[in-house]
C-alpha cells in the first residue's frame, strides 16, 4: 500500500488528498483535532484495561458533589485539591481494574440465576412481605439516576470481585484467644489513681534577664503574634419582627375571607368499616347480607373475614377506586365488592361528617398571617435593594437599621473565631457561621449582599476596619513575654517534679507517700476503657483522654505522667475490672464482625498490591493534570 502511495505521490490523486487534509485542519482547527486526540487518551492503563478520562471524571464529580453537599457548597477548587480526591478516585479505579484483569485471566463468571438471586435479595427492593417488588426496584434506580442495565452490570462486576477476593479473604481468620485479648484491651475498664500537679507547684527562683526575654521573643514569634482582627457591622432582617409591624385592617381580613371562602371548606369525613375476605364469592355473600341488615360481626364470623375501621377518614386514606365507591355511598350503606391488595373488600359507611365552611373567627389568624407573608414578600425585594444600595453607597448599617426598623450590631476587633481582644466570644451562635465567613472573605469597606441564615433571618456584613496580623514590638509586650517565660519555667519545674514522683514510685503505698510529701492528694478516677477514650469522654475535670492513654500503657504498680492544660498529672493503674463476655455478647459479636472486616480489608489490600506487581501499570499523570486543570 505504501509503495502504491509513493508511486502516485506526484499525481493528481495525492494532491487532492493532501488538499482535503489541509482543508480539514483549516475548517476544524488543528488545535481542536489535537484536543480531541488528547481527550481520547486514557488516564491509566492497567494490564489490558484502560481507564478513560470520562470514567475518571464521572467518579470524581460524584465524590466532589457529595463533599460539596456535606460542606454546604463552601469547598473551593484548592480545598478539593488539598483533600486529594483525585488520588483517591484514581486509586479506586486502578484497584478495580487490577481485579478485573485477574477475573478475566482466571475466566470467572457469574450466572444469570446467581445475579437474579442477588438482586432479589436486596432488602431495599422488597415489599413488606419480603418479596422482590419490581416497581420498587425501578423507582429506586430512577431516584438514583441509574439505568436498569447499568445497575445489573455493576452488580455482576461486584459479584465477580466478591467471588475472587471474598472467597480468598473469607478464609483468613484470627485465633479466638487473640481476638479476645484485643477485645478486652479495648472494652475492659481500668481504675487509675491520679496526682494532679498544678503549675503553681513549680518553683521558679530565678528572674528572667532582658537577654533571655528577647531571645524568647525572637524564637517564638508566633506565640506573641496578634492575629488579624476585624471590626464589622451586621445588619439583620428578621421576618418575624418585620411582619409584626405590618397592620392589616379588619375590613381587609373580611374581604379576603369572602374571596377565599371555598378554600376554608373542610373535606367530607367518614367513619368506615372495611371487611376483607379471601375469596370473591365470600365477599359477595357478605355484601348481600350486610345490605340486608345483618351485623358486621355475624358476617365476618360466617365468612371468615377480617375487619379494619377508619375514624373520620378523608378520601386520601383510600385508593382512588375505593374512595370513589366509599364517598358515593350513603350513611349506613355498603359498597359493592372491590378488589384489594389482601383479597376482596366491602366497605360499610357508619357515619358521615358533611363538608362545611369554617367560620371567619376560626381562620382569621390564618388569613392575617397569609396576608402579612404576601406583603412582606412584596416589600422584601424592594427592602433588599434599598439595603444593598445603601451599604454599597457607604451608609452605615446603624443608620439603615434605624430608617427601616431593623437590627444592627457592631463587633470591634474580633478574630476569625468570633473572639474579641479580651478573648470573649461576642458573635451570637446562630449568626456566627454566616457572619464570620463573610467578615473574613471581604476587603475593608466592602459590604456583603443579604444572606439567609439557618433560622430564617437575613444578614448583611460590612467590614469597617482590618487590623492585619502583626507581632508587636518587644517593648510593647515585654510583660507578656515575661509571663510566658515564667510559665514555661514553671512547667519545666512541674515536669521535673512529676518525673521524680514516677521514679520513686514502686507501689500504691509509694504513690500515696509521694503525694503527701509534696502536699498533694491522690484521687481515684472513675473506671474507664480505651473505647470511651476514643469517644473523647472525660472521667475527671483535670485528666484528659490524651493523658489517660499514657495510663493504659502502664503495667500494674507502675506510674507515668502526662501534661494537661494547667500542669501535669501522674497516673497509676490500680485495678482492672472483670468483664462479663456472656452479658456483653452482642457487643462482642459486633466487635468480632468489625475485626473480621478489618482483617479481610487488610488482606484484600495486600492481595491487590501483589497483583499490581505482575501486571503492567501505566498512569498518565500529564493527562490527569490537564484534565483537572480544565
Amino acid at each position: 500500500m505504501l509503495q502504491t502511495f509513493r508511486k502516485h505521490s506526484g499525481g493528481i490523486f495525492a494532491k487532492v488528498l493532501f488538499g482535503l487534509l489541509v482543508a480539514s485542519f483549516a475548517f476544524f482547527g488543528i488545535e481542536d483535532i489535537f484536543s480531541s486526540y488528547t481527550s481520547m487518551q486514557p488516564i491509566a492503563k492497567v494490564g489490558e484495561i484502560s481507564i478513560s478520562q470520562e470514567e475518571f471524571m464521572r467518579s470524581y464529580q460524584k465524590i466532589v458533589t457529595r463533599m460539596q453537599t456535606m460542606a454546604k457548597g463552601k469547598l473551593k477548587p484548592d480545598d478539593i485539591r488539598r483533600m486529594g480526591i483525585d488520588k483517591r478516585v484514581l486509586d479506586d479505579l486502578v484497584n478495580s481494574a487490577v481485579l478485573d484483569n485477574e477475573i478475566k485471566y482466571l475466566g470467572l463468571r457469574v450466572s444469570n440465576a446467581a445475579l437474579e438471586g442477588f438482586i432479589k435479595s436486596v432488602p431495599a427492593f422488597q415489599n413488606k412481605a419480603g418479596q422482590f417488588d419490581r416497581n420498587q426496584f425501578r423507582y429506586l434506580l430512577y431516584s438514583n439516576e441509574m439505568s436498569e442495565s447499568g445497575f445489573i452490570n455493576e452488580s455482576r462486576e461486584g459479584l465477580l470481585k466478591q467471588q475472587l477476593i471474598g472467597t480468598l479473604s473469607a478464609s483468613v481468620r484470627l485465633p479466638e484467644k487473640y481476638k479476645e485479648i484485643i477485645f478486652l484491651s479495648q472494652e475492659q475498664q481500668k481504675v487509675f489513681d491520679a496526682i494532679y500537679l498544678p503549675l503553681a507547684k513549680g518553683k521558679v527562683d530565678a528572674e528572667a534577664t532582658d537577654q533571655e526575654l528577647e531571645q524568647l521573643y525572637q524564637l517564638q514569634q508566633d506565640t506573641f503574634a496578634q492575629p488579624e482582627l476585624r471590626t464589622i457591622s451586621v445588619l439583620i432582617v428578621d421576618p418575624v419582627k418585620v411582619q409584626a409591624g405590618i397592620k392589616i385592617p379588619a375590613e381587609r381580613l373580611q374581604q379576603e375571607y369572602e374571596a377565599r371562602r371555598d378554600s376554608f371548606k373542610t373535606p367530607e369525613l367518614r367513619d368506615v368499616m372495611q371487611l376483607t375476605f379471601t375469596s370473591k364469592s365470600d365477599a359477595e355473600k357478605a355484601q348481600s347480607e350486610l345490605a340486608a341488615g345483618q351485623t358486621p360481626a355475624v358476617v365476618l364470623k360466617a365468612h371468615k373475614g377480617d375487619a379494619k375501621t377508619y375514624a373520620k377518614a378523608g378520601e386520601d386514606k383510600f385508593s382512588a377506586d375505593h374512595a370513589k365507591a366509599i364517598f358515593a355511598t350513603a350513611k349506613g350503606g355498603v359498597t359493592d365488592v372491590l378488589s384489594s391488595a389482601f383479597g376482596w373488600a366491602v366497605f360499610k359507611i357508619t357515619d358521615v361528617e358533611a363538608s362545611h365552611v369554617l367560620s371567619f373567627d376560626k381562620v382569621k389568624d390564618q388569613i392575617e398571617s397569609s396576608l402579612k407573608n404576601d406583603i412582606y414578600a412584596a416589600q422584601m425585594t424592594e427592602l433588599q435593594n434599598k439595603i444593598e444600595d445603601g451599604l454599597a453607597g457607604g451608609t452605615p448599617a446603624e443608620e439603615l437599621a434605624k430608617e427601616y426598623h431593623l437590627e444592627a450590631m457592631t463587633f470591634k476587633e474580633i478574630d476569625n473565631a468570633g473572639f474579641d481582644v479580651s478573648e470573649k466570644s461576642v458573635v451570637p451562635e446562630k449568626l456566627k457561621e454566616v457572619v464570620l465567613e463573610n467578615a473574613f472573605s471581604q476587603d475593608e469597606g466592602v459590604a456583603s449582599s443579604l444572606i439567609n441564615t439557618t433560622d430564617g433571618r437575613s444578614v448583611a456584613v460590612v467590614v469597617n476596619k482590618i487590623t492585619h496580623k502583626m507581632t508587636p514590638a518587644f517593648n510593647d509586650i515585654k510583660p507578656k513575654v515575661k509571663k510566658v517565660w515564667f510559665e514555661q519555667r514553671q512547667r519545666e519545674a512541674v515536669a521535673k517534679l512529676a518525673q521524680d514522683i514516677v521514679a520513686k514510685t514502686k507501689s500504691k503505698a509509694d504513690f500515696a507517700a509521694q503525694a503527701k510529701s509534696h502536699g498533694l492528694s491522690v484521687r481515684t478516677l472513675a473506671p474507664v476503657s480505651r473505647v470511651s477514650l476514643e469517644e473523647g469522654k472525660y472521667v475527671d475535670d483535670k485528666v484528659t483522654p490524651q493523658a489517660l492513654r499514657v495510663g493504659f500503657a502502664l503495667a500494674p504498680t507502675q506510674a507515668g505522667f502526662a501534661p494537661v492544660k494547667d500542669g501535669y498529672v501522674v497516673l497509676m493503674p490500680v485495678k482492672t475490672l472483670p468483664f462479663d463476655l456472656v452479658k456483653n455478647k452482642e457487643k462482642h459479636d459486633n466487635f468480632d464482625k468489625a475485626l473480621k472486616l478489618m482483617v479481610q480489608r487488610d488482606f484484600q489490600e495486600s492481595y491487590i498490591e501483589a497483583l499490581k506487581k505482575k501486571i503492567k501499570l501505566d498512569i498518565r499523570q500529564d493527562v490527569l493534570q490537564r484534565l483537572l486543570d480544565r
